[in-house]
């Protein structure tokens, strides 16, 4: 699960701890709100770097991991980013001016952790402030914290020290801080917590008064740990994509859920109320979930925009389209397709899209086999720049990395990066090949 930030270097580095050069490509644009990192970088990159050959340096050293967001958001003109040191395990915030292509540094934890999943998760306030949250990789029932005094979020000297919460009987993995302007400001942050699952705490506007963990699902009796995904409106909505357990685990036979909370409760994708918050978590074993994107299933078929026989899936990212409708893009991995080795494994990116009656998923490409070995690494055996959904284009698009061609699995060595253009009934359009 790592993602490096020097996109040159994906496809010269096989494993995900060892350091990277942080060369993250970007060019100038006018200031926007909201964007995910992954879709804003990776976006800007692809478009930049034929005019770019030397990319401006974002951060001398930094990895991080896509299930911590937002990773990154410009405000006031800036871009802030995070990401963990490999050469301290420190984590660390800068900020990069597109205009005068100037990285410059806030803050470095106190805490340290050589770990992907480390990397800071930023909100802007309401107020103007900015919090970002960060933890260890599960290995302290606590996690680390950060505000501003004020406005002046560029400001070193505006950022307050490191604080620690506590109140929690479970390790720590990931933060996702969402702060919703109907219900006064409140925070809503989760994680993986409580019975290893995905769990929440909530703040009033201020960012510094937390409530105790809540398990948002519950599955399994402490080993099972389900995938998941979130976005939000800012206003009164968040939507949540997630899985059964972990899909790099075959004995899981892991398919894809989507629910969103709204005004103190959690519907599925129909809007049919399922519980409220406050009566959380939804009981996964017992049959409580949400609506099904894509459906694990044994039965053969040649159509791969139903399913792939065997095939497990896993959440990438979850967006708005224009229209307010959440779109996603996922994958999904297949054992021993073409062997018995751990390379015999097959990915596949998938894109869906609620249509306002039901979740229509499109299979897009084959992303290729796997970069290494889980049985040595301990680590999914995805490609390592993951699926993003860029909907706010027109046409929707995806960003793919896969280590094959688009269609044919014929070049395993050479890794790709791929613009999919969505038609308007959701089917890949066109596949452009960018530069890598």
């Amino acid at each position: 699960m790592k993602m490096f930030f020097n996109l040159a270097e994906l496809t010269r580095t096989a494993v995900g701890h060892v350091a990277a050069q942080a060369a993250v490509c970007f060019s100038p644009v006018p200031p926007i709100s909201n964007v995910r990192l992954l879709a804003a970088l990776l976006l800007l990159c692809g478009l930049a770097i034929h005019a770019q050959p030397s990319p401006p340096l974002l951060a001398p050293d930094g990895v991080w991991c896509w299930f911590g967001n937002p990773r990154a958001v410009f405000k006031d003109g800036l871009l802030y980013f995070g990401y963990v040191r490999f050469s301290d395990g420190r984590v660390g915030l800068n900020t990069y001016d597109p205009q005068t292509q100037i990285s410059s540094n806030l803050w470095l934890s106190v805490m340290t952790q050589k770990d992907d999943h480390d990397n800071p998760a930023l909100l802007p306030l309401s107020d103007g402030r900015m919090l970002a949250i960060y933890q260890k990789h599960g290995g302290e029932k606590q996690f680390y914290y950060r505000v501003t005094s004020d406005v002046n979020t560029a400001a070193a000297a505006k950022w307050g020290p490191e604080l620690l919460f506590t109140n929690t009987t479970a390790g720590v993995t990931y933060a996702n801080p969402y702060q919703l302007a109907a219900e006064s400001g409140r925070i809503y942050s989760f994680m993986r917590n409580l019975n290893f699952n995905p769990t929440f705490v909530t703040s009033d506007a201020s960012a510094t008064n937390w409530s105790a963990p809540q398990i948002l699902i519950k599955t399994g009796t402490g080993s099972t740990r389900p995938y998941v995904q979130y976005c939000s409106d800012f206003d009164r909505r968040i939507d949540v994509t997630y899985t059964d357990g972990h899909p790099d685990v075959a004995a899981v036979p892991t398919s894809l859920y989507h629910i969103y909370y709204r005004d103190g409760a959690l519907y599925n994708s129909e809007g049919t109320w399922l519980k409220y918050l406050t009566n959380a978590p939804l009981l996964h074993d017992s049959g409580e979930r949400g609506s099904v994107i894509y459906q694990y299933s044994q039965a053969p078929t040649n159509d791969p925009h139903a399913h792939i026989p065997y095939g497990r899936a896993w959440c990438w990212d979850v967006l708005y389209h224009t229209n307010g409708a959440p779109v996603a893009a996922f994958t999904v991995q297949r054992t021993n397709v073409v062997g018995n080795n751990w390379f015999d494994d097959r990915i596949y990116y998938y894109y869906a899209r609620w249509t306002g009656t039901n979740w229509q998923k499109r299979f897009i490409a084959h992303a290729g086999r796997p970069l290494y070995n889980t049985a040595i690494y301990g680590l999914f055996t995805t490609n390592l720049v993951p699926v993003t959904v860029i909907p706010n284009a027109a046409p929707a698009v995806t960003l793919l990395s896969p280590s094959g061609s688009p269609l044919a699995m014929t070049n395993l060595a050479n890794h790709l990066q791929l613009i999919a253009s969505a038609a308007d009934d959701g089917r890949p359009a066109h596949l452009s090949r960018m530069y890598w």
